[in-house]
């Protein structure tokens, strides 16, 4: 079993909205083949298919699961692209990546991934951020004062607990300013 959480960088002018919880089960999401590779559209839009779970701008990820050995060519259609290898290791572009590591691997184009049986990779993408992103623990914003005032705010338990969840929230590692 795995656990990625990712969290996807919004625009600037969309940072403040509300917050907001979708779930989507397993058969809701895009599950198709490419040669050897089982392709899951976690979000967003990739290999002509789009996922029903909602993003605020160009977005793709990928669960991409090698069935036999062989190769997967792809026509990225986002600005920007990684890969995440889960189990295994993976040749992206001819370079070499192993489980844990993160190939960045930059502008749109033709990404070629060769992997053998049992392989298994996180593919992302999307637009390139332009704006300045200031991040400490859980706080991720374009403005420095908006992720001080988070901080504020969490440390004084202002936030609402989400949804079906009991657990006590967990504390910032540093205290507020």
């Amino acid at each position: 079993m795995h656990g990625v959480q990712l969290w996807a960088g919004m625009d600037p002018t969309l940072e403040d909205c509300d917050p907001s919880f979708e779930h989507y089960g397993a058969e809701e999401i895009p599950d198709f083949e490419g040669g050897p590779v089982r392709i899951r559209l976690i979000a967003g839009t990739g290999f002509g298919h789009r996922s029903p779970v909602g993003v605020t701008g160009p977005t793709g990820c990928a669960d991409l699961q090698w069935r036999g050995d062989g190769n997967l060519a792809i026509d990225t259609e986002h600005e920007e692209h990684a890969v995440y290898p889960l189990e295994g290791a993976a040749d992206v572009n001819q370079s070499p990546v192993g489980r844990g590591q993160l190939a960045v691997v930059g502008e749109a184009g033709e990404m070629k991934i060769s992997a053998t049986a049992g392989t298994r990779l996180l593919l992302i993408g999307g637009a390139r951020r332009r704006a300045p992103l200031h991040m400490h623990w859980n706080y991720a914003s374009s403005s420095p004062t908006r992720r001080l005032e988070a901080r504020r705010r969490w440390a004084d338990g202002a936030f609402p607990s989400a949804v079906g969840d009991d657990d006590t929230p967990e504390s910032d590692p540093t205290p507020a300013p």
